[in-house]
């Protein structure tokens, strides 16, 4: 980037973001200087990156992707207009500090060290969290208006803490899942779950 690309926030505290797009990549422990704001925030391959301590408090879509030492989630954006992926992070071990609301698809799959889902936003537009080691899906959106994904989540014994209504919900090869205790009571497209 170019330095006339960030400009400096009155109070000198944060940077503002002027492009449409903030990838960052690279062998960074943490962000190299506080966002104050940016459309689209991608953090991914940043093997090293233990905190997203930084982070905008806003943002339209909103990617973290193989960041393979940060633990948990404080510091990334409280709001997230569009989309928030959150996948690939090998030791992802808490959602403390996720997005509270995402308006598109919230996707937090594949943290093979990720066992909860306590901490997931409140209000999701698509939530989907396949491939992971869950056991239920407890602290899971409770208010989803399109589609809840929870398919390959081999370690699911329990449905208890899905939302009590969505459009499509699909919950299939959990082999674990002995029981549809705690499904939807609504679902106004379609259930899947083989």
């Amino acid at each position: 980037y170019k330095e006339s690309d960030f400009s400096i926030s009155e109070g000198g505290d944060k940077v503002d973001v002027n492009i449409e797009d903030f990838q960052l990549t690279g062998n960074f422990e943490k962000l190299p200087f506080p966002i104050g704001k940016c459309k689209k925030l991608t953090i991914a391959c940043c093997f090293k990156l233990k905190s997203l301590e930084g982070c905008p408090d806003e943002a339209y879509d909103c990617t973290i992707r193989w960041c393979n030492e940060l633990k948990s989630l404080k510091g990334a954006p409280k709001n997230v207009k569009h989309d928030f992926t959150c996948k690939d992070n090998a030791t992802l071990e808490s959602l403390d500090g996720c997005p509270k609301t995402v308006g598109g698809k919230c996707e937090i799959s594949q943290n093979m060290s990720l066992t909860s889902l306590i901490g997931a936003p409140e209000k999701v537009g698509a939530f989907s969290c396949k491939f992971s080691v869950i056991t239920t899906l407890e602290g899971a959106p409770k208010n989803v208006t399109g589609t809840f994904n929870c398919n390959n989540c081999e370690s699911l014994v329990s449905l208890i803490g899905a939302p009590k209504k969505c459009k499509s919900f699909s919950c299939e090869y959990c082999g674990e899942l002995k029981s549809l205790e705690g499904a939807p009571k609504k679902v106004t497209d379609y259930f899947s779950c083989l």
